[in-house]
């Protein structure tokens, strides 16, 4: 049950990186699944992954083999990963009509995610020092608002390099919440191009490969820096990512205003709609 649990999860976050402006890290942290990902992937080496798929072990290989599987916590991140991977390449297609039809009211409805999950983030903070708690939430407003101003531009047919930057960039955003991959891809003009690619990955393998190799050692690299920073400075970090997440809103939230609102009413609903979603999740202990 908990692992399809892990699978839904997954899914959740797929669904959220695909959407610019809309933060897969943030959804992590409302699951309650941020932090373990976070030390499970960081605790990631070469060595660990070699010897859990070596075939033909000695006694001794098998017990490193057992500790090192526990310490990767690998079932944990293969569900999840499995869950978000799932989402990507199958629900891209439907991601893209459902904005297409109903832009603003998707939209409202993971802004709402956003605005809740920075209550839920404040309730797993212990030390509320006046100091820490101004500092870092301004630095993470500044941060997350200093993304509207940066101006896209678009690439049709990106060279492989290119895509494995991409990569890195964007799956780095994952263990950032508040700072949405699919918006990095936007700002790194591929967007589009990976939206196309992941909807029909069989002809696009190479473009995959490129960008798989730089998510791959992004996810290792960051991970190992946000595990340290939430080790030693734990309060700090979290507030940092509750200013990223108050200043990134003011994207989704101008991509609604351009889009134009058809209904106020039913905005505002899809709005606490997504409030509300992160409210029974934090109550159920998902």
């Amino acid at each position: 049950m908990k692992g399809f649990l892990n699978y839904l999860k997954g899914l959740a976050m797929g669904v959220c990186s695909l959407i610019p402006g809309v933060s897969g890290g943030t959804m992590a942290l409302i699951l309650g699944v941020y932090e373990r990902l976070i030390s499970a992937i960081g605790s990631f080496s070469v060595k660990k992954s070699i010897a859990c798929f070596k075939f033909n072990k000695s006694s001794k290989e098998k017990r490193l083999s057992r500790s090192y599987v526990k310490s990767l916590d690998l079932p944990f991140v293969l569900t999840v990963v499995s869950g978000s991977l799932t989402m990507l390449f199958v629900g891209a297609t439907g991601i893209l009509k459902l904005l297409e039809v109903h832009y603003a009211y998707t939209i409202s409805f993971f802004i709402g995610l956003i605005v809740a999950s920075g209550f839920f983030i404040y309730h797993q903070i212990k030390d509320h020092k006046l100091s820490t708690t101004i500092v870092f939430t301004l630095l993470g407003i500044i941060l997350g608002v200093s993304f509207l101003f940066i101006v896209p531009h678009n690439l049709t047919n990106p060279p492989f390099w290119y895509l494995v930057l991409a990569g890195f960039f964007g799956v780095s955003a994952l263990f950032f919440p508040g700072i949405s991959g699919s918006l990095i891809l936007l700002l790194l003009g591929v967007y589009e191009f990976m939206l196309s690619v992941v909807s029909d990955p069989f002809s696009n393998l190479i473009s995959i490969g490129g960008f798989g190799i730089g998510m791959l050692v992004g996810a290792v690299l960051v991970s190992k820096l946000i595990a340290y920073l939430l080790k030693k400075y734990h309060s700090a970090t979290l507030y940092f990512l509750i200013g990223l997440i108050v200043g990134s809103l003011v994207i989704p939230i101008r991509k609604v205003l351009l889009s134009g609102i058809p209904n106020y009413l039913l905005t505002g609903i899809f709005f606490a709609l997504g409030f509300i979603v992160v409210l029974v999740l934090e109550r159920a202990n998902l």
